[in-house]
């Protein structure tokens, strides 16, 4: 008999867990009540005429026993009308003054929300003394010449019920004599007239003080009170443009930092523009000579494929070897069919080190930190990346830069005009951004905050980099420019026209020896050839090459020949050569470049619940 019991016990006990899991599952922190709730307000006036108020909230929240909240937050608005009401928390405590541990984090619609928490699990009856000011709390309604003191004491955002809640409005003296009299209470969800049921005015020791209470408010449910002022008898919040000097200061400021952009506009498109150049560029089919490709490309506004268009020289010129490597992503011995190029796969290259003869004192410096001690036949993996090398070409570029000036292509004018400039634009921006956010932090002048700090920064911005890069190219360098346009224009050309120049008689005197008849009607392909693979680095360098590459490929083709300084990983295809130095391009280019609803109909004629201001929300922790 004891056996049938144990085993009915046993799956009692079993049943019981089971649905008690879920129910432990399913607790949430806000599933809490609130016993009472009580709200002290002293509403007075400052020397300036604002309103100001002083609110003690006595909070009784009942948590269940089970380990569920350690503590109440509390959300209170920080607006009121639009007007920040400069909320100020000053403590927390419970009912015996005992200091509660709480943290302030801003949330959404202009509250703050207070996060009162404990460490250990709160349980049954807990009070909350909650003490706080504000500024700006009247209300100046449309619709009446009245002053209202319209306020909701707990707000509609607590899903909790209340079964008591009630507020006390005591005046201070200065402002007793302008209350008319005129009250107004209401309880409810959002837009409720209902009235609130108990509202007591009282001038006991002498002091006007009025009372509001209801009982058994439902969740989202408030309890508002009006109480009526005469006409004028606080200033409203003037957050008009002269309301403080900081939006005058800003517009200033800007305006000044504007007049010093312009003049450094004028300056450049004056005293410091270019040097006049060609009245009409000539197509050019020889790269210029005595120039680099860093040189070619400071002229010509720069790019960041520089690098690689100097490597792609030194290659053409016989001092490196471009070799493409298996792509990352295709297995070890996989060909690639003739004229396909997989797209999918990454390209993967490396530089072999051949020569160093012809060359200048900066490309000597790039192939000495490319392959130290300059061993022919040394190899460098583009796609390895070398931070410490990353930082030395870029130095070379920059010392490049420097040496445009000295070279006699470009010139720094300016002196003290530029200094000047350079320096009111900065200090003129820079109080206009500070001024600006003074104004907008306090929410002074409207947008015109943010109208003068954009006014202000990009004004600044401009003449920096109006003033500050001011190296206008001299009669030497606009020739060089110009030059660089002309070969620019002549790789564009289709390819009728760019024979068409070589047998010209102007091409005959430009190049070394004139191309004979006897290709297509064109030019020895042997000769074309040379003369393109000499213009391919500066096709890179304009971006070009693509289709300079593609028609690059097809004359190696028709030559029945392939580059000696290009080394494929299949065998040779016009097609995949052109696809082989787009991509050499832009790997060598990444790897080495560097580069709340609010209301103000009035609360004692229209009024409703929720309808004023204070009151916010919260919830459990």
């Amino acid at each position: 008999m004891r056996r049938p019991i144990r085993l009915v016990i046993a799956v009692a006990l079993v049943c019981a867990a089971l649905v008690a899991v879920p129910t432990a599952a399913s607790a949430d922190v806000d599933d809490f009540t609130f016993d009472s709730w009580h709200s002290e307000f002293e509403l007075g006036i400052t020397a300036e005429g604002y309103s100001t108020l002083n609110t003690v909230e006595t909070i009784v929240a009942r948590f269940p026993e089970s380990d569920q909240n350690h503590g109440l937050n509390r959300a209170i608005p920080t607006h009121y009308e639009g007007d920040p009401t400069g909320l100020e928390i000053e403590s927390v405590t419970d009912e015996n003054g005992v200091p509660r541990d709480f943290e302030t984090e801003s949330a959404d619609d202009d509250l703050e929300l207070l996060v009162i928490s404990d460490d250990d699990f709160v349980h049954g009856a807990q009070t909350y003394v909650i003490t706080y000011s504000q500024t700006h709390v009247v209300l100046n309604p449309d619709d009446s010449d009245q002053q209202e003191f319209y306020w909701d004491v707990n707000g509609t955002g607590f899903t909790q019920p209340i079964a008591e809640i009630s507020a006390t409005v005591t005046l201070d003296d200065e402002i007793a004599d302008s209350f008319t009299g005129n009250t107004a209470c209401y309880r409810g969800a959002q837009g409720s007239t209902r009235g609130c049921g108990t509202l007591d005015l009282s001038e006991a020791d002498a002091a006007t003080s009025v009372t509001v209470a209801a009982t058994d408010l439902a969740p989202r449910e408030t309890l508002t009170i009006v109480a009526e002022f005469a006409a004028d008898t606080f200033t409203p919040r003037d957050d008009s443009f002269t309301a403080t000097p900081f939006p005058g200061i800003a517009a200033g400021a800007a305006l000044l930092a504007l007049l010093v952009m312009i003049g450094a506009i004028i300056a450049r498109a004056t005293a410091w523009r270019h040097a006049p150049g060609r009245p009409t560029i000539i197509a050019e089919y020889l790269p210029p000579r005595g120039v680099n490709l860093l040189q070619a490309s400071d002229v010509a506004g720069g790019t960041t494929k520089a690098m690689a268009a100097l490597f792609l020289s030194l290659a053409v010129r016989g001092n490196l070897r471009v070799i493409e490597t298996e792509p990352i992503g295709t297995k070890a011995g996989a060909k690639k069919k003739a004229g396909a190029v997989k797209a999918s796969a990454t390209p993967h290259y490396a530089l072999e080190l051949r020569s160093s003869d012809g060359i200048d004192e900066t490309e000597r410096g790039i192939l000495n930190l490319l392959f130290p001690g300059m061993a022919p036949g040394g190899r460098r993996d583009l796609q390895a990346k070398d931070a410490k090398l990353t930082a030395a070409l870029l130095k070379v570029t920059a010392f490049v830069r420097r040496g445009m000036l000295t070279a006699g292509y470009r010139t720094q004018p300016g002196g003290a005009l530029r200094t000047w400039l350079l320096v009111l634009g900065c200090v003129f921006g820079g109080v206009a951004a500070i001024a600006s956010f003074i104004a907008g932090v306090t929410e002074i002048g409207g947008a015109w905050p943010i109208v003068t700090v954009i006014v202000g920064i990009l004004t600044a911005i401009t003449t920096v980099v109006v003033a500050g890069s001011v190296r206008p190219l001299t009669a030497t360098g606009a020739e060089l420019r110009d030059y660089l346009k002309g070969l620019k224009l002549y790789i564009a050309l289709a390819e009728v026209d760019r024979l068409r120049v070589l047998q010209s008689p102007e091409g005959a005197l430009r190049s070394p020896g004139r191309p004979r008849p006897g290709f297509d009607g064109g030019s020895d392909p042997s000769r074309v050839l040379k003369l393109y693979e000499r213009v391919l680095p500066y096709a890179v360098l304009f971006g070009q090459e693509k289709e300079w590459s593609s028609v690059l490929g097809e004359y190696y083709q028709g030559a029945e020949t392939q580059p000696d300084w290009y080394v494929g990983s299949g065998s040779f295809n016009a097609l995949y050569f052109a696809a082989g130095i787009g991509a050499f391009s832009a790997t060598t280019t990444a790897a080495w470049s560097g580069s709340a609803a609010s209301s103000s109909s009035s609360g004692m004629s229209g009024g409703s619940a929720g309808g004023g201001g204070g009151g916010g929300g919260g919830g459990g922790n």
